[in-house]
């Protein structure tokens, strides 16, 4: 099993072959060796003699061939380095790999499972972020938004190109079905196009098109359809007479016909709930807002999060990577998932919001620190216990008096009424309460400070260097030696 970055740590191989490696950081064990292809965030990778790992998984792509190793590094970097390798068509964002003989062809997403050793002539949707089909010598491309075009295409039928930017090819014509940042689709005399993909939903019946839209536009629109099973990859919608309601997710499956009053979850950008003849819609974090509802208490809809409401209360589900939800009246949620948190304390809310949004709402819980990005934290009675990132993994339950870092992005810790942050290289530096001892740090080039009782207390800097300037250019010597013996007898007595 080589798990995800989410669980850490991997067991028992001797695979040789192991086509995508997963989540946030893929390990490949070949014979004693164990190859980690880290993403992005990281970079590198290490211990390898692996001739052939076709997918590295999130962020970062690489690809070994002979004693050369290639990296298809994601959309938001481009390009790809070190390769003699002669046919690598796109590193994507969830780009998966197959060999066939001496080629090598590019297949769909792990949400979909992959296959192996073509000669398909007919591959319908090749998946997230870049989409491909093999016809026989030639390789279609169809890409993201991001890049446009697409090329060295004989096929006649491509149904749907996934992610963000949609193409149909019909004889010598190609449709381009754009996403909502784009709107409207052109040259088009297909008859039939199931789906548009990821953000933009489309269904032809007879001469009419339907489109139902993502949660980043919103509404749908020309229907006369009964029955549109899905609409796409991440937002799933049923027609069923004149009453439309929404799936879960693919990453969930299943779907319910309609008349249906409570869908717990209505998946990953876009959430929907039917009750009655009322549709409420938990629009995404990036919108904000919910609408058409009757609901009185939504707290946010997130990116990642997940609502349930069970009579007048609304209860938080667990993302994705973590799987299942609980039935109201909870009081305790420790964390609620990848970039949203939100804990329910009887009639209280409390929201951890990320730190791409920051903020909080509703609430009358005194002490929130902050949820930051991969850090999170539970309130048990007066105490706050940190769940580490995962990337480093555990947690460990309340009475923690001290804690020094919180992991990967913002890092926040709050002892008695004060707040101490430690930042991360990203932002660097860090906002001392009013009062505090310190208010200029020098020379401190990515300095991490707990504050406790008033003082603040010094941890080891990334490059930690003399102070030149500042407040503590004019702190001697001794100073510093006397607050950090009060700083170890409080830690002693404690």
């Amino acid at each position: 099993m080589l798990t995800t970055s989410d669980m850490g740590g991997w067991f028992q191989c001797s695979l040789r072959q192991i086509w995508e490696a997963g989540f946030n950081a893929h390990y490949v064990r070949y014979g004693r060796l164990v190859s980690m292809l880290t993403t992005s965030d990281m970079g590198g990778w290490f211990q390898c003699s692996l001739r052939q790992i076709w997918e590295a998984g999130f962020n970062a792509h690489y690809v070994r061939y002979g004693r050369l190793v290639s990296m298809l590094t994601t959309s938001d970097m481009g390009g790809w380095f070190q390769c003699s390798l002669r046919q690598i068509w796109e590193a994507g964002f969830n780009a998966h790999y197959v060999r066939y003989g001496r080629l090598v062809s590019m297949l769909t997403t792990s949400d979909m499972g992959g296959w192996f050793q073509c000669s398909l002539r007919q591959i319908w949707e090749a998946g997230f972020n870049a989409h491909y089909v093999r016809y026989g010598r030639l390789v279609s491309m169809l890409t993201t938004s991001d890049m446009g075009g697409w090329f060295q295409c004989s096929l006649r039928q491509i149904w749907e190109a996934g992610f963000n930017a949609h193409y149909v090819r019909y004889g010598r014509l190609v449709s381009m079905l754009t996403t909502s940042d784009m709107g409207g689709w052109f040259q088009c005399s297909l008859r039939q196009i199931w789906e548009a993909g990821f953000n933009a939903h489309y269904v032809r019946y007879g001469r009419l098109v339907s489109m139902l839209t993502t949660s980043d536009m919103g509404g749908w629109f020309q229907c006369s359809l009964r029955q549109i099973w899905e609409a796409g990859f991440n937002a799933h919608y049923v027609r069923y007479g004149r009453l439309v309601s929404m799936l879960t997710t693919s990453d969930m499956g299943g779907w319910f016909q309609c008349s249906l009053r409570q869908i717990w979850e209505a998946g990953f950008n876009a959430h929907y709930v039917r009750y009655g003849r009322l549709v409420s819609m938990l629009t995404t974090s990036d919108m904000g807002g919910w609408f058409q509802c009757s609901l009185r208490q939504i707290w946010e809809a997130g990116f990642n999060a997940h609502y349930v409401r069970y009579g007048r209360l609304v209860s938080m589900l667990t993302t994705s990577d973590m799987g299942g939800w609980f039935q109201c009246s909870l009081r305790q949620i420790w964390e609620a998932g990848f970039n949203a948190h939100y804990v329910r304390y009887g009639r209280l809310v409390s929201m951890l919001t990320t730190s791409d949004m920051g903020g909080w709402f509703q609430c009358s819980l005194r002490q929130i620190w902050e949820a930051g990005f991969n850090a999170h934290y539970v309130r048990y009675g007066r105490l706050v216990s940190m769940l580490t990132t995962s990337d480093m993994g555990g947690w460990f339950q309340c009475s923690l008096r001290q804690i020094w870092e919180a992991g990967f992005n913002a890092h926040y810790v709050r002892y008695g009424r004060l707040v101490s942050m430690l930042t991360t290289s990203d932002m660097g530096g860090w906002f001392p309460l009013v009062g505090s001892l310190f208010t200029d740090w020098g020379a401190y080039k990515f300095p991490f400070q707990i504050e406790i009782s008033g003082t603040a207390h010094e941890l080891a800097a990334h490059e930690l260097n003399d102070p030149s300037e500042g407040a503590l250019d004019r702190m001697k010597s001794c100073g510093k030696f006397l607050i950090r013996m009060v700083f170890f007898i409080f830690v002693y007595q404690q």
